[in-house]
């Protein structure tokens, strides 16, 4: 007799109730992390506002109206990008190996996860329209909340989207660049808004009155669509094979493994296999003429300009400073284009890390370290030098620009040479109530972060 999926799913609930931990323990473990979070975030917070709260300048009410669209509008279109590389609709090894295989109804087995797909689609889009409500997207109450149901109902519409792709298999591509089409346009808005604040002719936010009822109009009309879609959704997801719902379970192992040990470098490590992947076969074999010297670096800039993601990343972040020289004073948009250069050199900087990080490669490669080093720098610091060039009219002095490239790749360098995560340093009980910290841990993980915390600061002296 062929199992239901209803008897399927109620042993499996009665399998995990059995491991389940009591009641009193679960709320315990959950009080007792609300609480350092509460604490600590507040303190964060608060630091924080005390912080930035003098170095905020507000700029005009079209400019504000006019980011946060542009905002908001990025935001769709980053979900659009990861709900395709994370499933959406994911299932463990057993399920896809024993269940998935058995004669049941895959897509009443599926149901419950593509409910928190639609689900966490969205929560998605409503943040999407939050962060756009704090960037001043509208003020009033009914404007407000039609533009966080409509985001919404926007980010349902993505989610069944991105199942759809997932049923239908190869379509992610299409999903991608679709988000990387509105991804231009929101960047294109911001700079056109920045320009324009600059020059003194901010641009006009529509009549309070008739953006209100725009946006009430647009969430109104846009449930019903979404409704439909995550129906529909849900009918196709007997189209589902194993390969579709295992697809993204090594990324997501490697997020949680990356959460529970505290190094990126797994996740960094799966996502360039990805792109490795979707890259497929090179087919500009033109052979490397020259010294050894010359061919490696030749290498590592070819390598850079397949990397299409991160060319795009670092061309996206040429607005951060000019975004910043309207919303900040003057003397801290160095730091923004000490930031954007950073992460702009980071992101083309994986020949660097490869090499670093290999001592097998070095050997092959042959040569000394530092010669390694500084040849696969040469790329990155390239980048940071051109990035710094195009954002010079944001603002900052003549030593501040000079310090921008040399102090990004300093960091990038500090970043890529840091040695593999250790778990036996020393810890030191703080009697506090928080347990024993780690500190040697806690001093390889400052291993970036702090030398970008202290040339910060020297780009504010020199700002």
């Amino acid at each position: 007799m062929t199992p239901r999926w209803r008897d399927v799913r109620a042993r499996l609930r009665g399998m995990r109730r059995a491991k389940r931990p009591s009641l009193m323990t679960v709320a315990g473990n959950v009080y007792q992390t609300l609480l350092y979070t509460v604490i600590i975030g507040g303190v964060f917070v608060q630091v924080l506002r005390s912080v930035l709260g003098d170095l905020l300048v507000p700029p005009g009410t079209g400019t504000q109206y006019w980011l946060g669209a542009a905002t908001a509008l990025l935001g769709l279109a980053l979900v659009l990008r990861v709900l395709p590389a994370l499933g959406p609709v994911t299932v463990g090894p057993a399920a896809a190996s024993w269940l998935l295989a058995a004669p049941i109804d895959r897509g009443a087995f599926l149901a419950s996860r593509y409910l928190l797909v639609v689900a966490g689609g969205a929560v998605a889009g409503a943040a999407v329209g939050g962060a756009a409500l704090l960037v001043g997207l509208t003020a009033d109450l009914p404007g407000a909340v039609g533009l966080v149901v409509s985001a919404a109902a926007v980010g349902v519409l993505l989610a069944v989207l991105a199942v759809w792709a997932q049923v239908r298999r190869g379509r992610e591509r299409v999903l991608v660049r679709t988000a990387g089409a509105l991804t231009v346009p929101a960047v294109a808005g911001i700079a056109v808004v920045v320009l324009l604040e600059r020059a003194g002719s901010a641009p006009q936010a529509p009549p309070g009155g008739a953006a209100t009822e725009a946006l009430v109009g647009v969430a109104v009309v846009a449930l019903v669509p979404a409704v439909v879609a995550a129906v529909l959704g849900r009918l196709r997801l007997r189209g589902l094979d194993r390969t579709a719902v295992t697809a993204a379970g090594p990324l997501i192992a490697a997020l949680t493994l990356s959460v529970g040990f505290m190094d990126g470098s797994i996740t960094t490590g799966v996502s360039r296999e990805r792109r490795l992947q979707a890259i497929g076969t090179v087919r500009w074999a033109r052979r490397l003429r020259g010294s050894r010297r010359r061919a490696l670096v030749l290498a590592d800039l070819r390598r850079m300009a397949r990397a299409r993601s991160a060319l795009a990343t670092a061309v996206a972040l040429l607005v951060v400073p000019y975004l910043a020289s309207v919303v900040v004073p003057p003397r801290v948009v160095p730091i923004a284009q000490l930031l954007g250069a950073t992460l702009a050199a980071g992101g083309l900087a994986d020949g660097l890390r490869a090499v670093a990080a290999s001592r097998g490669l070095r050997r092959s490669l042959g040569g000394t370290n530092p010669d390694l080093l500084a040849l696969h720098g040469v790329g990155p610091a390239a980048v940071a030098v051109l990035w710094t060039l195009l954002v010079a009219p944001a603002g900052g002095s003549v030593l501040s620009l000079v310090l921008v490239p040399v102090s990004a790749l300093a960091v990038v360098v500090r970043f890529a040479t840091r040695p593999p995560r250790t778990y036996g340093g020393s810890m030191v009980d703080t009697g506090v109530g928080l347990g024993p910290l780690p500190v040697g841990m806690l001093v390889e993980l400052s291993r970036g972060p702090l030398l970008f915390v202290v040339l910060a600061g020297v780009q504010l002296l020199a700002g």
